[in-house]
């Protein structure tokens, strides 16, 4: 690939969490898709094995039907995808879904982007008391740009925040996500 173009591209690199057993297969692998929706994850949901028919719970009938894979992120991403239809915004989404993995008592880490034509929701996330939360920085260029990353180029996103990224204006605002 010589070049990409476009108003948002997301890159991905990840590689799998030590105690997880998922196999390494196509089905996955990041970014999850589904119509206009676009899914990365950085973290964990612990025990999720264990805990997996209390999140499948959370996915509507007519979206299991999509899930290909075995990984927590695929799951996280039908459960956002359903919290959607409830919310009708993808921060009120992410917002839902993460207050329901934290009732299960579940150690989570959610660094996630959550994309569709016009917004991206990313957050920084942590259930856990434990310093598990990857790193997460932003900068900004001069013609609207806005870069999510891993490293240390930036700004530190706060822990347990999110931005809302507006695509056509590149307007961005921080938020609490509980």
């Amino acid at each position: 690939m010589n070049s990409v173009q476009g108003d948002l591209v997301i890159a991905h690199i990840r590689g799998i969490y030590r105690d997880h057993d998922s196999d390494v297969r196509y089905e996955n692998t990041h970014p999850f898709y589904y119509k206009d929706y676009v899914f990365v994850h950085n973290g964990f949901i612990c025990n999720f094995r264990e805990r997996r028919s209390d999140l499948y719970s959370q996915i509507s009938q007519d979206l299991i039907q999509y899930i290909e894979g075995e990984t927590d992120t695929e799951i996280l991403f039908y459960m956002i995808l359903t919290a959607l239809r409830k919310e009708k915004n993808g921060f009120l989404a992410i917002r839902r879904v993460f207050s329901y993995i934290s009732s299960l008592g579940l150690d989570f880490v959610g660094n996630v982007i959550f994309s569709d034509k016009n917004k991206s929701v990313i957050t920084r996330y942590t259930t856990s008391e434990k310093d598990h939360l990857p790193p997460l920085y932003f900068t900004t260029s001069n013609d609207g740009g806005f870069y999510a990353n891993s490293n240390p180029i930036g700004t530190p996103f706060p822990k347990n925040t999110c931005v809302v990224l507006q695509h056509d204006t590149g307007l961005f605002s921080f938020l609490p996500i509980i």
